[in-house]
């Protein structure tokens, strides 16, 4: 048995680092799993981390603008869909998208199925949370989702060994856990754990992997039995909806695990309502990781679930997606290739910060909403950063909020000095004037470089600076630079919409101060 479970951690092992997109996977997980909603930095880094990607950052966008939060206008910065969903479910979305897109892309049916599984636990628990009041809904959203890691890494990553598990679990008319065990020489539990661990999880979500025994759920449990009990019976409660019994046999095999689990959640008034919701907010996901629904039993059952009938599967595209891989719509490239576009990108960011104002939003999230329009926009190359640059007591600029690489390194040097000599942001700020350097290594440009900032930049940029003046008064500036030869794709009208954005700035700040 031991030898067996040193070859499966082998096995797997080799074959994560087989796999040339997992490292990179591994390394954001860690990343969004260290953040903390406590601490006053994790929001701007969290933004940072999603703006990174672009396909995260668009799908997380058309994810929230699908559940519900239409009343409050279009949502088409990260920055916005924080204030709205909150830094957690944010961070527990990336988290989701990361999964999905690493393991669902390229993976068979079977893979897809324990996913969207594994996502509707997720919600499930969520759900339960909310209406019980029985643990932090957010947390109980991510100890669901990953609760059966364990297994989805094994039908990924060790086909062959799960196809024997499944085998040999129908043989011997035993479990699939301890078919699992005796042919891997140790649990799924066990090997989610060890992923678990090098992607830096929580403790607690480690914790929560177990299976508990029903003689484990007593009274008055602690906040890591909490979050156990939820991921048990939200998976469980998954488990049941998969399952090829009948509907009423289903409704009894529900009814005997709320009886199980009635110590800790009591009566829930409308379990049947707490699914059919579920499914729904499942099928929003699904569409975004563009899961083709209608090749997986399980969304057949979890949408036919209290009506007694399936969902028959269609091989017409879901509307968000869905085809089969390797396929593409027309409709659906443009789509992408116009949300690339500066111009809609820019006006769309126009919109969310009227939209922000109106609604009377701090003055740092309007700046936010700006900076990210401004870093989406402008980063045609992927190698744009873009920063805002606040006054301090002594006069001197330091950066407040930014988008781009070395974003803490670069707060280390990137300060002007009060009343420097003339130099680009000198005559940008004493005018002021927005300046646009095409070129910043240009012959005539060189001279205007102070000495701290020609020694740290790159000569291959250009550059826009946008000073932020408030009844003449000097408050700071928008910076943008990017590739030098991606200037040409920035029209006059961009130019002119990255002004507005500082305008509407402004008229936030003017707006909060007014008497």
């Amino acid at each position: 048995m031991a030898s067996a479970a040193k070859e499966t951690k082998e096995i797997i092992v080799e074959r994560i680092h087989r796999d040339s997109d997992f490292p990179a996977m591994s390394q954001t997980v860690t990343l969004l799993n260290k953040l903390e909603a406590s601490n006053d930095s994790s929001s701007d880094d969290l933004s940072n981390i999603i703006l990174s990607d672009y396909a995260l950052t668009l799908k997380i966008i058309r994810l929230v603008n699908s559940v519900g939060y239409l009343q409050f206008g279009e949502v088409t910065t990260v920055s916005r869909a924080m204030m709205l969903l909150g830094f957690a479910n944010i961070r527990n979305i990336a988290l989701t998208l990361l999964l999905f897109d690493h393991m669902g892309g390229d993976a068979g049916s079977k893979v897809k199925e324990l996913l969207l599984r594994a996502l509707c636990s997720g919600i499930l628990a969520r759900n339960i949370a909310d209406e019980t009041g029985f643990a932090n809904s957010e947390e109980a959203f991510i100890s669901s989702l990953f609760h059966s890691l364990g297994r989805v890494m094994v039908t990924f990553y060790m086909p062959e060994k799960f196809r024997e598990i499944i085998k040999l679990a129908a043989e011997k008319g035993i479990a699939e856990d301890a078919a699992a065990l005796s042919v891997l020489g140790l649990s799924y539990e066990a090997v989610g754990a060890e992923i678990a661990d090098t992607w830096n999880l929580p403790k607690k979500v480690i914790y929560t992997m177990k299976k508990m025994r029903p003689d484990e759920i007593k009274k008055g449990p602690g906040e890591m039995d909490r979050l156990c009990s939820i991921a048990n019976f939200s998976n469980e409660i998954s488990k049941i909806i998969s399952s090829t019994g009948s509907a009423a046999e289903r409704e009894k095999e529900l009814t005997k695990l709320m009886n199980i689990y009635k110590l800790h959640f009591g009566d829930i008034a409308d379990i049947n309502h707490v699914v059919n919701m579920a499914a729904s907010d499942t099928a929003k996901f699904a569409d975004a990781f563009s899961f083709n629904t209608s090749e997986l039993p399980f969304y057949s059952k979890l949408a036919g679930w209290g009506t007694g009938e399936e969902e028959s599967a269609v091989d017409e595209p879901r509307p968000g997606g869905g085809l089969p891989e390797g396929l593409n719509s027309i409709a659906g490239i443009l789509d992408v290739e116009n949300e690339k576009r500066p111009d809609n990108l820019l006006a769309k960011g126009v919109q969310e910060i009227n939209t922000a104002i109106l609604n009377d939003y701090p003055v740092n999230e309007v700046i936010k909403i700006a900076l990210e329009t401004m870093y989406r926009s402008m980063n045609i190359s992927g190698t744009s950063q873009v920063f805002f640059l606040l006054r301090d007591s002594k006069g001197a600029m330091k950066i407040k909020f930014g988008f781009g690489e070395d974003l803490s390194a670069t707060k280390e040097w990137f300060q002007i000095a009060p009343d420097g000599p003339g130099n680009i942001f000198s005559l940008a700020l004493s005018k002021p004037t927005d300046l646009v350097i095409k070129d910043i290594s240009s012959p005539e440009i060189k001279p205007l470089l102070p000495s701290w900032y020609a020694r740290k930049i790159s000569g291959e940029i250009f550059v826009i600076i946008l000073p932020l003046v408030v009844n003449k008064n000097p408050l700071g500036l928008f910076y943008i630079e990017g590739d030098r030869a991606a200037f040409g794709q920035i029209s006059a009208d961009d130019l002119k919409s990255l002004t507005m954005l500082r305008d509407q700035t402004v008229l936030s700040i003017k707006q909060k101060h007014a008497p």
